[in-house]
């Protein structure tokens, strides 16, 4: 980690900048998720057949693995210029959109968003483990974790619109401004890049080998990681699927289609909060399970 000032900083800091990384999440999960039931529209703005929506997805997820770079270049570069450049990557993408002239090329700085977001990520988190006691962590993930949630009440209808009314790309332009701005504050008004982790937090930073080992030889860390897999392969598909079959078999034009994707907005919403009110209160272990055990019955039951 970076060097930082010495104590721990002050609540109402540590509250600004929960809220500057979570407009700074939000707009990158706006870009990032929002457009996913409209690729086909997108695709279709370039002449492409509707089935390469598939691949543009595989490449949207593919780009996550990039994430543990996050460490190493924050132990080369320091925390500072690690999130300047994922930030910087990320809005200049985004400003990028209107000047795509192929879908290759659109799909390119779909993965530079996706690799950005990979990037950041991690610094957020990170920041929460070191400046939050564990007892409180899951209230202050929970709060970080809104910005998925408002990724679809926000980002689906703005996207909706534009597809249909406008230019698909100024939604990207908007939400590359809005974390433009939010990364002033982030920078200027709050401790982020100059923290000190609290005592018993401090660790090697980076991909060392040490590292690696640890992660890998830990049973409970590959379990996981193969649980957030797990979870995540069948989120992602009826994200991809869902636009389409609405679509096709309701007949909703882009704008209606943003307003029904309110509805998982607001059930990530309901989730989070729930997070933020019950996780630290009942236990991490119990939250798990019981979450897991809803998730899989709803699947089985869809």
């Amino acid at each position: 980690m970076s060097a930082g000032v010495s104590g721990a900083p002050a609540p109402r800091r540590i509250g600004i900048t929960l809220g500057a990384i979570i407009a700074v999440r939000t707009a990158i999960n706006v870009a990032y998720r929002a457009p996913i039931p409209f690729l086909g529209a997108i695709a279709a703005t370039y002449g492409a057949a509707v089935d390469t929506i598939g691949w543009l997805s595989v490449a949207f997820s593919l780009a996550l693995f990039v994430a543990p770079g996050a460490g190493l270049i924050e132990a080369r570069l320091g925390r500072s210029t690690a999130v300047a450049l994922s930030i910087g990557l990320f809005v200049t993408s985004c400003l990028a959109t209107p000047f795509a002239p192929s879908l290759a090329s659109a799909g390119a700085l779909f993965v530079a968003l996706s690799v950005a977001k990979a990037l950041f990520e991690p610094h957020a988190m990170s920041f929460v483990s070191e400046q939050v006691p564990f007892e409180r962590r899951g209230m202050a993930i929970g709060l970080i974790e809104l910005s998925w949630a408002l990724a679809f009440i926000i980002g689906s209808p703005l996207f909706g619109y534009f597809v249909e009314f406008g230019r698909w790309s100024s939604a990207f332009v908007l939400v590359g401004i809005v974390a433009a701005l939010a990364t002033v504050v982030l920078f200027r008004f709050t401790p982020f890049v100059t923290s000190t982790p609290l005592a018993g937090q401090e660790g090697e930073g980076g991909l060392s080998r040490r590292g690696l080992k640890a992660i890998f030889g830990n049973r409970m860390a590959l379990r996981m990681l193969l649980y957030s897999m797990l979870i995540s392969m069948p989120a992602q598909m009826t994200t991809l699927i869902y636009g389409q079959w609405f679509t096709q078999s309701f007949m909703l034009t882009p704008t209606q289609l943003g307003v029904v994707s309110t509805v998982i907005g607001l059930a990530d919403l309901a989730a989070e909060l729930a997070t933020v009110a019950f996780v630290d209160r009942i236990g991490k272990h119990r939250s798990l399970v019981a979450s897991t055990a809803a998730h899989a019955a709803s699947l089985i039951f869809f």
